[in-house]
């Protein structure tokens, strides 16, 4: 499931940034960002939400807001374009994707409640672990409507 990690350094990495994760978890904190000469911000810290899929599938906001409908929208197809199967997903219209979103909704919603038992369908996502992420919070806004509060990061 994770395709990127295959060398050492990436190894590595990735044990440091799970060690951080275990350090923050159920507490609030903030990545520190640096601002260069052109005005972009880049995060200080190899843990962030820019970072490799594994990593930004774990961030969540400490502070949740309610979806509505139109949010519902934009994560349908905020999981279409993060399951981008054969990288020919996030090449289609909004529409297209919400489709998507739509002919597949049971195997997200499955995946959703149960990620361990849909792997073989998860691998084939570009980005497995903002999948499970995003498809979990759908099936939640979907059992819970509209008012339900998130806190996922990926698709805002």
């Amino acid at each position: 499931m994770l395709k990127k990690v295959n060398t050492p350094a990436a190894k590595t990495l990735l044990d440091q940034n799970i060690d951080l994760a275990d350090r923050f978890r159920g507490t609030p904190f903030y990545i520190p960002l640096q601002i260069e000469f052109c005005g972009r911000l880049h995060p200080s810290s190899t843990f962030n939400f820019t970072g490799p899929d594994h990593i930004r599938g774990s961030f969540q906001f400490t502070e949740g807001v309610p979806i509505t409908k139109r949010g519902i929208h934009w994560l349908k197809i905020a999981c279409a374009t993060a399951f981008d199967e054969g990288k020919a997903v996030s090449k289609q219209t909004f529409a297209q994707r919400l489709q998507w979103a739509e002919d597949h909704l049971s195997q997200i919603c499955a995946a959703g409640k149960a990620p361990l038992e849909h792997l073989s369908w998860l691998s084939e996502a570009g980005d497995p672990i903002q999948c499970i992420a995003l498809f979990h919070e759908l099936t939640k806004a979907l059992e819970a409507g509209p008012k339900l509060s998130l806190h996922r990061a990926d698709w805002v």
